[in-house]
Formats: structure tokens, C-alpha cells, sequence
């Protein structure tokens, strides 16, 4: 009875979308694309496996700007930097809204989390308070911290690396034949932004902070990702149904609240810690006094969690292509040698010097974009572009793997080339996003990656027993690559008495680190 009455729904629906599709007769028409059936739209055609790269193939036959149907929803995808520079950014005043996210943004989340959450006041409160400090201002004097745990993540990739020199075994996690290194980037990752937002370092890998949002984070995705969480997010009446017709709500009610204890223990820790933190900070601003202590944890929360994913997801990237391009490592650690030499670690004020690394950083972020098909965005009013027609409300796809893949801009899209970014300056990059949605911590997360990159092949030489096909990437909205054995090979003994000299005199403490941010800051 109850499936009927969903079949039933979906007839009824179906009516609408024809006779809404024969009212619009007079209006310009949609962007081009692939042909869409009643109820369903394009959803036969959406390949479960790699569907980014069907977004690219519809965008070479269609065009630039394409639409779709999903269920009864429009989706606009853009496929080249050029219409999302028009639409994104220049007109970013009515395309910043968000779509709705039933199941990460309102259930799992209760509206509260700033990447889903609609262009509005809300919206505006949040991103004063997490953009105040990921300004410019304030990111040129995180290097103390990102010295520190640089030199940490070093740290815990040199204590097996020695058994490399014979072949056996690839660097691994104390005791384990195989490293875990997406983690330990990770942790690198989290170890920054926790130190910054609440005065506390991540040390291991197994930290419970760590470990209790990693799991938080893995139980959303598989809500999202099962059947029943798909149809949801298509068909949003679906949401009405009673928690015991739709255990989704209960698995995303308890993930949110193991999400909140952690953001509100690590404020509590936060407010009472003796040096200055990002929490601090925002408590003394009219805006973080103006949101519930709930909200506000949720603000610094995502902080901590999204810039994260990001940069250990690069960092990912950059050891494929380390194993995959040895060549173009090569050329960067003898730029390394010229800068800094044998005598002393790379610094972040070396980083200036190091435009060749540095580049390795952005080609990472390019050539297997991470978020392939974009954050999306929604319409906040109707528009017109290149005599089409984009209704309101309409989801906004910015299609990273098109754009970032485009012959049209990027010689040889698919290869690994640093040079590129020297050589042209004004090339775009989709990574970081566009127009007022674009990531705050841009800033952040790129000198966290070019001071990892820059201290890893200072130290080793990164290779893998057996060739990696560079293609294999996750699944899921945001797509690192798959599991590979990457071994980080001592370049001499010399090296390793060098770094630890340095990792010996390295202030530890967080709150000493976090003093010399403010002092720098002013």
C-alpha cells in the first residue's frame, strides 16, 4: 500500500512536469542536452561508476553549458572557465544559493553546515566569521604552525623509511609493512586547522578527535550513497516520510549528534585554552555573540573538517603523480638543491623561490581534479546566457574535470606538467571554486601543500614497486585516489641527521605556537 501511494505520487508528478514543460512554449529554450524521459529526466543515463567522466562527453557534444533532468529537478553543469567566470563570478549576486541537501545539509546537519546552507543572512554571518581569519592578513603568519607539522608528518614518514634502501617493504605506520600515508596526510591536515581553530594539535593518527570525525564523515557518505538516500535528494517529499519508513533519518539524526559533541567539546577546550584560537576570536565578534552556541560550533566545525579533506586529497594526488612523473620530481628537488641545499630544510619563506614546486602543488589540484563535478550552486532568480534560458531554483553544476581537462586551455590536459602554471600565470584553476561560494581557506590550504611537497622531496625520493593506473580514483563527491603503495625513500643518511637536528629544536607546544601567530599577527 505504501509503494502504491508513492507510484501513485510519482504519476501525479509526472502530469505536472508535461503540462509545466507545454506552459513553457513561449520561453526560450534550456541549455542543450541529452534527451530526458518523463518522472526520471536523465537519471538511465547516469553511470554509477566515474559519472564525471559522462558530465565531460556530454560537455563535448553538447557544448559548454548543458541541462539535464534529475527526477524533477533541472541541473545546469558548466564545462568551461569562461561560462562559469560569466555566471559564477560575475554574476554571483544570483548564483550563489545553494540547492537543497535533504540528507547532508538538513538532516544530518540542521541547516547549520556553511557549504549547504542558502545565500542569505545565515550565510553571511558564517562566512564573516570563518573569512576573518582566512584573510591574507592573517594566513601570511600561519607558518609557524604549518612548520611544525610539516616537520611532524616528515617525522612520521622517515622511522621505517631505511628499510626502503633494500626494496622489502614500503614505508609504513610503526610496525606495519605497508604506510599509511592518505593518514598521516590527514592528520597533517587536521593538526593545522584544529591548532588554529581550538589551540589543539592532532598528534596521531589515532586521536580520538581524528578518529571520531573520520567515522562521522564515512557514516554520512554511505547514507548519501545508498538507494533509498539518492531517491531522497530527487524526489524531496520523500523527506516526510516517518523515521520508521526511512531509517536514513535516524542513522543522519545520530551522526549529526556525535558531529556536535566533538565541535562542542573541542570549543569547550577551545575557550579555555591559554593561548588565542580561532574560537576565541570569533566568540569576540558581534556575529559569533549573534548565533546559538549549537551554530557557532558548527561554523568553526566545518572549518576544521572541509579544509581538511582537501588538502590530504591533494597531497594524495601529488604522491600519484610523484610515482607516475619521477622526471618532473627530479627537476623540482634540483630547484629545491639551488634554493636551500643539504645544510637545512625548506622554509616557508623559501617558498617564494620555489615557483617549480609550488606549481607541483596547483598541477596536483588540476590534473585529477578532486571535486569533479563542483559544489553546486542554485539560481536565485531566472537568467539568460547565450540565448538560453536558466530557470530559478535551478541546480548549478561548475564541472571541474570539463574545465580543468579542456584542450582548449590546458595543453595535453591529461599529463602531469608544472610548467604549465610558469609559464602562464592567468591559467584558471576550478579547484577552490567560484564567485562569493568559493573556499575561504584557499590560502591556507595552499601553503599546507606546497610546505609538505616542498620538505617531502627534500627528504625523499617518493616511488612505487609496481605502476599505478592514475585513472582508479574513489567514488563519491569527493574522489582521491585509489588505495597505491607510494615508498618514501631516505635520500641519505645526512638528510635524516639534518632534519632531526631541526625537529629536536622545533617548538612543540600549541599554545606557544598559537602566541607567535597572534604577536605575528598583530
Amino acid at each position: 500500500m505504501f509503494y502504491f501511494a508513492i507510484v501513485s505520487v510519482c504519476v501525479l508528478l509526472s502530469g505536472l512536469w508535461l503540462l509545466s514543460r507545454n506552459a513553457r512554449g513561449n520561453k526560450k529554450p534550456l541549455p542543450p542536452g541529452p534527451k530526458a524521459l518523463p518522472i526520471i529526466g536523465n537519471l538511465h543515463q547516469m553511470p554509477l561508476k566515474d559519472p564525471w567522466l559522462k558530465y565531460r562527453e556530454w560537455h563535448q557534444t553538447y557544448g559548454p553549458i548543458i541541462s539535464l533532468k534529475i527526477g524533477l529537478r533541472t541541473f545546469i553543469s558548466i564545462g568551461s572557465h569562461e561560462v562559469a567566470r560569466d555566471l559564477l563570478t560575475k554574476k554571483s549576486g544570483i548564483y550563489s544559493s545553494r540547492p537543497r541537501f535533504i540528507i547532508t545539509g538538513e538532516c544530518a546537519f540542521r541547516d547549520l553546515n556553511t557549504a549547504m546552507i542558502p545565500y542569505g543572512p545565515q550565510w553571511r554571518t558564517h562566512h564573516r566569521i570563518q573569512s576573518t581569519f582566512l584573510k591574507p592578513k592573517y594566513t601570511a603568519h600561519y607558518g609557524p604552525i604549518q612548520d611544525l607539522e610539516s616537520k611532524h608528518l616528515i617525522h612520521e614518514l622517515l622511522p621505517t623509511s631505511e628499510k626502503n634502501a633494500g626494496g622489502k617493504r614500503s614505508v609504513g605506520m610503526k610496525g606495519k609493512p605497508e604506510q599509511d600515508f592518505p593518514s598521516l596526510f590527514l592528520r597533517y591536515a587536521y593538526s593545522i586547522n584544529s591548532t588554529l581553530a581550538y589551540g589543539q594539535r592532532v598528534e596521531d593518527i589515532l586521536s580520538p578527535s581524528m578518529v571520531e570525525l573520520s567515522s562521522v564523515s564515512k557514516a554520512i557518505a554511505q547514507i548519501s550513497a545508498t538507494t533509498m538516500g539518492g531517491l531522497v535528494e530527487i524526489y524531496p517529499f520523500l523527506k516526510h516520510l516517518p523515521e520508521c519508513a526511512a531509517p536514513w533519518k535516524k542513522s543522519a539524526r545520530k551522526a549529526y549528534e556525535r558531529a556536535l559533541r566533538l565541535y562542542e567539546e573541542n570549543i569547550r577546550q577551545a575557550t579555555a585554552s591559554p593561548a588565542w584560537n580561532w574560537t576565541q576570536g570569533g566568540l569576540a565578534m558581534k556575529e559569533g555573540q549573534s548565533i546559538s552556541s549549537e551554530e557557532f560550533a558548527n561554523v568553526l566545525g566545518f572549518v576544521f573538517d572541509a579544509g581538511s579533506e582537501t588538502v590530504c586529497g591533494a597531497l594524495e594526488m601529488f604522491v600519484l603523480a610523484a610515482v607516475t612523473y619521477p622526471a618532473v620530481m627530479q627537476k623540482a628537488q634540483t630547484e629545491i638543491h639551488q634554493v636551500v641545499g643539504d645544510g637545512r630544510l625548506p622554509a616557508m619563506e623559501d617558498l617564494v623561490n620555489l615557483p617549480y614546486t609550488c606549481a607541483l602543488a596547483t598541477e596536483s589540484l588540476r590534473w585529477r581534479p578532486l571535486v569533479p563535478l563542483g559544489f553546486p550552486h542554485a539560481l536565485m532568480e531566472e537568467d539568460e546566457y547565450m540565448g538560453y534560458r536558466i530557470p530559478k531554483g535551478a541546480t548549478v553544476l561548475p564541472c571541474h574535470w570539463a574545465m580543468d581537462l579542456d584542450e582548449t586551455i590546458f595543453e595535453k590536459p591529461t599529463e602531469f606538467i608544472p610548467e604549465r602554471w610558469l609559464e602562464n600565470k592567468d591559467l584558471p584553476l576550478a579547484a577552490f571554486g567560484f564567485g562569493r561560494r568559493g573556499c575561504p581557506g584557499r590560502f591556507v590550504a595552499k601553503d599546507s601543500m606546497c610546505m609538505a611537497i616542498a620538505r617531502m622531496l627534500w627528504t625523499f625520493d617518493i616511488v612505487a614497486p609496481a605502476q599505478v593506473d592514475t585513472w582508479k580514483l574513489k567514488q563519491g563527491a569527493l574522489t582521491p585516489p585509489e588505495h597505491f603503495v607510494a615508498r618514501f625513500q631516505l635520500r641519505s643518511p645526512e638528510r635524516r641527521d639534518v632534519f632531526e637536528a631541526e625537529w629536536n629544536r622545533t617548538e612543540k607546544s600549541p599554545e606557544k605556537v598559537m602566541d607567535t601567530i597572534k604577536s605575528l599577527a598583530g
